[in-house]
């Protein structure tokens, strides 16, 4: 059994991979995976989470967002809800119907597809699952799934026949968020998630970021690309004035939403 006889530094070990590689699991779940009680995980979250490895909420144990490891996809969509809609607001005013768009599993783009009938027959490509669910019910909406290997704690797909399917595509307009903003280049936790990020930037004529404040406060493993790759960076107010500035100076349209 895989649980059977694993001391308390293994139990941690196997709690870590557990969640990072499925995003979340529940306390009862890694109770029976790791053949000890309950009350026996607890404390050994209760450790992992002193050293900012898990999170606990609600009996979830949920993989901590770092710069090697990105936040679960059921965290981020719970996460700043009104800041993103209002910057997704400000994102459709460059869209027209007709067009071509291709989307990536950022939380942030979830408002900017849950409503698309005013631009409507519209094309939207993704590889993000939760994505689609607010799509596959727009009668208006083509809906291409980039499939590839599937990332339960993102809820979406990666890897080489992901990267391939955007490869044959040329859209519009990519829109794409960034888990941090570093000295001019957008930086993301996991390596495959960077590649699939890089190739949809590639595969579209323009290219818009999705940012709040907090992305300019984080850092990240891989590099996917300098900010100047895009042509409309939308962030909210509490981003400092400085760097809005200097993103301006490099030539890039900025919006700030309040």
């Amino acid at each position: 059994m895989p649980g059977m006889n694993l001391d308390p530094e293994g139990r941690r070990r196997k709690i870590v991979s557990v969640v990072t590689q499925e995003g979340s699991c529940h306390i009862d779940e890694l109770a029976n995976l790791l053949e000890v009680s309950a009350m026996t995980v607890y404390r050994d979250v209760a450790d992992l989470e002193k050293l900012q490895l898990v999170n606990l909420k609600r009996g979830e144990v949920f993989a901590a967002e770092s710069s090697l490891n990105e936040a679960a996809s059921k965290v981020r969509i719970g996460t700043n809800n009104k800041t993103k809609e209002k910057m997704a607001a400000a994102a459709k005013k460059y869209l027209n119907r007709g067009q071509s768009i291709m989307v990536d599993d950022s939380s942030s783009t979830i408002p900017v597809v849950e409503d698309l009938i005013d631009f409507e027959p519209i094309t939207v490509a993704t590889n993000a699952e939760f994505v689609a669910t607010k799509l596959r019910h727009q009668p208006g909406v083509r809906l291409l799934m980039l499939g590839g290997q599937y990332e339960a704690w993102a809820n979406a797909y990666f890897g080489e026949l992901t990267e391939a399917a955007i490869s044959r595509l040329s859209v519009d307009w990519v829109i794409m968020s960034s888990t941090a903003i570093t000295n001019g280049f957008c930086y993301h936790p996991q390596e495959n998630v960077a590649r699939t990020k890089r190739a949809m930037i590639d595969s579209a004529r323009k290219k818009l970021l999705l940012v709040d404040s907090t992305k300019f406060q984080k850092a990240a493993l891989y590099k996917v690309c300098p900010v100047t790759e895009f042509d409309v960076i939308i962030t909210d107010s509490k981003t400092p004035k400085e760097i809005v500035a200097d993103l301006r100076d490099q030539g890039i349209e900025v919006k700030v939403v309040s």
